[in-house]
């Protein structure tokens, strides 16, 4: 847990990051229900006013994966503020699942990210090693003009990088960056950088089911010096984290 340093609502309010780590095999615990119910409603209202009736800011892999969910303190409860996920390919392969970015590809016809992706997927299937999409980036729709709040979140979310890498042996994270918010300008601060092949930079592309939205798609192979600096800022807050969990999940050895 940390003290707030985020001015208005939030003075004097204190913080924690509530982790819920494969919900659907914790589903009998009534405190994963508690949260992945508030996950739901975090994103729905955080995307709903911003894109077409229809949109849905959840997926089939929401189910498996994992949330980091920052929660300020509110009475005896915690009250997400944030959050995002992060989706690894192990259990998507496990899940028969396609990863969502490749989905996004694939539905707007982008050759190149289709082929890019897949190759970076079936390398780290024939190495044995991980890859994750992180996405599903939230903060809360009242709470979207405090400043102070959101570059809270930008540390949290670098600090949180660093703690996923060091935790599920992460080698790669890819990402698609909403220009319309220019996230694609902070990502690059954790150490995204854009897609490319061997013809250069890839476009942008529109994400279909989310109503033409202009996306580009990133790639973090090395953390950049930031994202330690602030995982060492919020040492407290990674360390009073609340895990919730089954016994450690059984992932499938990828397939060579």
């Amino acid at each position: 847990m940390i003290n707030a340093y985020v001015g208005g609502a939030f003075q004097g309010r204190r913080f924690r990051v509530i982790t819920i780590d494969n919900f659907y095999s914790c589903v009998d615990d009534a405190v994963a229900r508690e949260y992945f119910g508030q996950m739901v409603r975090l994103r729905a209202h955080a995307y709903g006013p911003k894109y077409p009736i229809g949109f849905l800011p959840v997926d089939t892999p929401d189910y498996f994966v994992w949330h980091h969910l920052l929660c300020v303190e509110d009475g005896d409860a915690w009250l997400p503020v944030a959050g995002f996920r992060q989706v690894p390919l192990s259990r998507c392969d496990l899940s028969n699942a396609t990863i969502p970015l490749l989905r996004t590809a694939q539905d707007a016809n982008a050759e190149r990210h289709v082929r890019n992706l897949s190759e970076t997927f079936a390398r780290h299937r024939s190495q044995g090693t991980e890859v994750t999409y992180s996405a599903g980036l939230a903060i809360a729709y009242e709470h979207r003009g405090n400043k102070e709040l959101s570059e809270f979140v930008r540390e949290f979310v670098a600090a949180f990088h660093v703690l996923d890498q060091r935790e599920h042996s992460i080698r790669e994270t890819v990402c698609a960056s909403i220009l319309r918010f220019k996230t694609n300008t902070w990502f690059t601060q954790l150490g995204y950088q854009p897609l490319s092949d061997e013809q250069g930079e890839l476009p942008a592309i529109k994400k279909v089911s989310a109503g033409g939205e202009p996306m580009l798609f990133m790639s973090l192979k090395e953390l950049s010096p930031w994202c330690f600096e602030c995982f060492e800022k919020l040492e407290s807050l990674v360390n009073g984290r609340l895990l919730i969990r089954t016994q450690p999940v059984q992932e499938e050895k990828m397939a060579a």
